[in-house]
């Protein structure tokens, strides 16, 4: 395993979620088609994933997109430095920072 996918499969970190876009909107439509990107921004210049949403496992029962809050709860997969991952993330919508950790899949 790289020190990357060691680093950050090792505890929790923080991560801002859809950092790029400011419209609300776009950020719902993202979710409904299922592929949303989080940052982690702790580190070395940041590390964007973009991840397949697992909606089964994902809740947006207490966002409020309208009103910028609420807590959304996001499950997806990808892939890093050639391994599948898997990233549960717990997100503050109104500052779009939260929790995330990750689990690397094992064939």
């Amino acid at each position: 395993m790289d020190k990357l996918l060691k680093k950050l499969s090792e505890n929790e970190h923080t991560v801002k979620f859809e950092e790029r876009i400011d419209d609300y909107n776009v950020i719902k439509q993202r979710i409904k088609g299922g592929l949303i990107f989080l940052t982690y921004i702790e580190t070395h210049d940041a590390t964007e994933l973009g991840l397949n949403l697992d909606k089964g496992n994902c809740d947006f029962d207490t966002a409020d997109f309208e009103n910028r809050c609420g807590q959304i709860h996001i499950e997806g997969e990808c892939m890093l430095n050639f391994v599948s991952i898997r990233i549960i993330a717990d997100i503050n919508l109104a500052t779009r920072i939260g929790k995330a950790r990750m689990v690397c899949e094992v064939a």
